[in-house]
């Protein structure tokens, strides 16, 4: 601006819409810059989730029907999985300490059943 010169409006609204989009395009920078070191620090949600499922000792069944699922991030339906198995595995565990036996998915009282079927 010349001292003494009037600018008009319209040329102050585009300098004003050039200063914006000049400004986003410079946090957006800035802000994938940030994102990339938190990543590559492991400090991202999914890199913390990543981080902490890496620790666990679950048992073989479990992590065989949610562990995939787990880390490739679909997490409902890793808890799901996780949680059916649990399901199934507390009933064969109350099967057996009750004497049944499961053949099939059907639980059979004795192992002469077993046979009979076979």
């Amino acid at each position: 601006m010349v001292l003494g010169r009037r600018v008009p409006i319209e040329e102050v609204r585009v300098g004003l819409q050039k200063g914006i989009a000049n400004a986003k395009e410079q946090l957006e920078s800035i802000k994938s810059g940030f994102l990339e070191e938190l990543e590559d620090a492991g400090q991202t949600f999914s890199g913390k989730t990543l981080k902490a499922y890496e620790g666990l000792e679950l048992h073989p069944a479990i992590e065989k029907a949610a562990g995939k699922l787990f880390r490739d991030g679909y997490y409902a339906n890793a808890i799901e999985d996780a949680v059916k198995a649990l399901n199934t595995l507390v009933k064969l565990n109350r099967y057996r300490r009750q004497g049944w036996f499961i053949f099939d998915g059907v639980r059979v009282q004795s192992c002469e059943a077993c046979i009979k079927k076979v």
